[in-house]
């Protein structure tokens, strides 16, 4: 469930961490008596080495450059083991390659380095909620939270937490809290995407649509979110609101098939079956170039919530010729 998370962590949270220590020229805090004992040559060429394996990680030529970035993260630690934050990319370029047993031990020396950053549990706690250690992933972001309390991500993952525990009051109210914290960031945006995703999980429609509302209100531009909502509200029986929303997805992006799908849906639970038929010829012209009639009339009826007979009545009556 956190994945999501996890993703957001590695790569926006480290790597900003890591970005202003290398603009101040220095390693991160290190409680290890050890870490002065690392020369400051040691410490320059270990950062390059680093500050080179985050330009690989970035890169778009994933398998390529990931091997790269790990090989110039091992020399990096080779000249310098104290540095906290080369551990850190290190577990990130390992559970992109999906050894998340190795970014746990990478995460488990991050910590052991600098055991008050909070952002060491969150990212720890994030891989054993992808290996399905649930319990110890709560025991991280429990640890995180008390760190600093007010860290959106600690309440966003403890959110996650209590929904898998099936305590939907608590984990509300760790949603509630840390879309405030955002909200003092200028970012609510963050956290209100997810938190609608997973109410929807649950069931918890009407407040799923009320949090898309608000995600819309800021980032009117998200066309996601207005196709997510249209979603809720066809599934809710909201026809008209559904069919309103899909309007505006495909009055900017009239190539979304999904939404001409749904657009489909919502108009044969309407019963408007001849306003059906080319919201599924796009979407079908979208994927096969010259789909045949009678894959349409397929695509009617498969979409289509009445019984088998009557839309291939109706189809045989009226679509042919409306497509012809």
């Amino acid at each position: 469930m956190k994945n999501f998370w996890m993703i957001l962590s590695f790569a926006l949270t480290a790597f900003c961490s890591i970005s202003a220590a290398n603009a101040l020229g220095k390693m991160a805090p290190c409680s290890d008596p050890r870490c002065n004992s690392i020369s400051e040559k040691s410490q320059a060429e270990a950062r390059r080495l680093r500050i080179d394996a985050e330009a690989n990680f970035n890169s778009r030529i994933k398998p390529y450059c990931t091997t790269r970035a790990l090989a110039e993260l091992n020399r990096s630690i080779e000249v310098n083991p104290f540095d906290p934050e080369a551990y850190e990319l290190r577990a990130a370029v390992k559970s992109r390659s999906d050894d998340m047993a190795g970014a746990i031990a990478d995460l488990d020396l991050r910590i052991r380095l600098w055991p008050q950053d909070p952002q060491g549990y969150l990212l720890r706690a994030a891989v054993e909620d992808e290996r399905g250690n649930f319990d110890a992933a709560f025991r991280d972001d429990i640890m995180a939270l008390n760190l600093d309390g007010n860290l959106a991500a600690s309440h966003q993952n403890l959110a996650c937490d209590y929904l898998r525990q099936g305590d939907k009051s608590r984990a509300l109210r760790e949603m509630d809290r840390a879309i405030e914290l955002w909200a003092l960031a200028n970012a609510p945006s963050k956290v209100l995407a997810q938190r609608a995703s997973v109410l929807t999980e649950h069931g918890l429609n009407r407040a799923a649509i009320q949090d898309y509302s608000r995600l819309i209100g800021f980032q009117s531009w998200r066309l996601s979110a207005f196709l997510d909502r249209a979603r809720i509200r066809y599934q809710l029986g909201d026809f008209d609101g559904a069919l309103k929303d899909l309007s505006v997805v495909l009055s900017v992006d009239n190539d979304n098939v999904e939404a001409h799908y749904v657009c489909a849906q919502a108009l044969l639970a309407k019963g408007e079956f001849s306003a059906a038929a080319p919201e599924v010829q796009s979407a079908l012209c979208l994927t096969i170039a010259k789909p045949p009639q009678w894959l349409v009339f397929v695509f009617l009826i498969a979409l289509s919530n009445l019984p088998f007979l009557l839309p291939l009545v109706w189809l045989r009556r009226k679509t042919w010729g409306i497509l012809s």
